[in-house]
């Protein structure tokens, strides 16, 4: 994966379905996530599942979304995915996601790259990157 500074203030959203796909949370933090993304000027929360781990992230934010057979071992973190959103959105959602009192998520936004990758997949990948970065 690539990384690359963003200017927080830019309000432009990028071409796509401006939403937020949601996986590893319960269902309170389903709701507050849903009410806080909304104040937010997201305008779309999508909930995914372990049943949903061996879709492709373009099917699950166009709401294609398969039911699998459990293929995959559920993965035990929580992750929101932004599609569409502008920097400014996705800063503010960020800095202000703790006065949900919800435990901090992985974070991350579709690319043109991961938008074709299973959900379980990009998790995994996520996953091993945080641990890279938190062994220096």
């Amino acid at each position: 994966m690539s990384f690359q500074q963003i200017k927080k203030e830019d309000t432009k959203r990028p071409d796509g379905k401006n939403c937020i796909l949601i996986y590893g949370f319960d269902e309170a933090e389903v709701n507050k996530i849903m009410l806080f993304s909304k104040k937010k000027g997201i305008d779309k929360c999508i909930v995914a599942n372990e049943n949903s781990l061996d879709n492709i992230i373009s099917n699950l934010i166009n709401e294609d979304i398969e039911v699998s057979n459990n293929s995959r071992n559920a993965i035990k973190s929580s992750l929101i995915l932004f599609n569409a959103v502008s920097n400014y959105e996705l800063h503010h959602f960020i800095e202000n996601f703790s006065e949900l009192g919800i435990k901090k998520p992985l974070y991350a936004v579709v690319t043109k790259t991961s938008i074709n990758w299973k959900l379980g997949d990009l998790l995994e990948e996520l996953l091993r990157e945080k641990k890279s970065f938190n062994k220096n």
